[in-house]
């Protein structure tokens, strides 16, 4: 009974949220598509509650071809591992202009509030993650696993 009104805040939460946001995101859409072109969203395969993959929607704030300069980049790459998957706007090459601007104030996650209301994410949960950083979590997978990603959590602080 918990979970399903906990699904039904979070719903309901979400597509008012979702509407009130839509300026927002059209604006942030609108710097990604006049700064980089098409796509202005990027929907990354995450692992969401009980190790099902889905596709967590964002506002592209990166280069279309960053996957193949970290790759390209073992320095780049080196440092994105040992800072656990990310690096700071400012040290990342990658990010668009504008990209920094979209994330330091989240517009860029916006998008998710549509992974909300399709069930896939939570409003409040842990990060979502890659399957590659699984393994960081070694005994705490299990209880990862257990509950949806979140859009927000202790990582947006």
């Amino acid at each position: 009974m918990r979970g399903s009104v906990a699904r039904i805040a979070d719903f309901s939460a979400a597509w008012l949220l979702l509407l009130l946001a839509s300026p927002l995101i059209a604006v942030g859409a609108t710097l990604v598509l006049v700064t980089s072109g098409r796509p202005a969203l990027f929907a990354h395969v995450r692992v969401g509650r009980r190790g099902r993959p889905f596709r967590c929607w964002k506002l592209r704030t990166m280069r279309s071809d960053a996957e193949e300069l970290l790759v390209a980049d073992p320095e780049l790459r080196c440092r994105y591992v040992e800072n656990g998957f990310k690096l700071p706007s400012a040290q990342d090459p990658r990010v668009l202009p504008g990209g920094a601007w979209l994330r330091r104030l989240y517009v860029d996650e916006l998008p998710q509030l549509w992974n909300v209301i399709r069930g896939d994410m939570s409003l409040v949960g842990p990060r979502p993650v890659v399957e590659r950083e699984l393994d960081l979590f070694g005994d705490d997978v299990t209880a990862l696993l257990e509950r949806r990603p979140g859009v927000f959590g202790e990582w947006t602080s």
